[in-house]
């Protein structure tokens, strides 16, 4: 299990890629955000190529912002999925630019 360090707004957050997630969904977890904890879990089965990886550690770095901002309070989760979906689409390309 690989693990990695973020600052995510002055906290320190916890990466960790797994073989898999599962959240209760037939559907695949690609990733998760614990709130709370400061932790972002990875599923790498489902994330197969860099690319793929780093759209849903960027979502899930999406999520964490929120999160730790409190806007996800005021937010229904499909409210915020769909908010945190149209950044991950808008951001991805800019990211991947290095």
């Amino acid at each position: 299990m690989k693990q990695r360090r973020l600052i995510i707004l002055g906290q320190t957050w916890t990466v960790i890629y797994v073989e898999s997630l599962t959240e209760g969904s037939e559907a695949p977890v690609y990733g998760s955000t614990d709130i709370d904890r400061r932790i972002i879990k990875i599923a790498t089965a489902v994330n197969n190529t860099p690319a793929l990886l780093q759209s849903t550690l960027l979502h899930e770095v999406i999520h964490a912002v929120l999160g730790i901002a409190g806007v996800s309070a005021m937010l229904t989760e499909r409210t915020e999925e769909a908010i945190v979906l149209a950044l991950e689409s808008g951001l991805s390309p800019l990211v991947r630019l290095k």
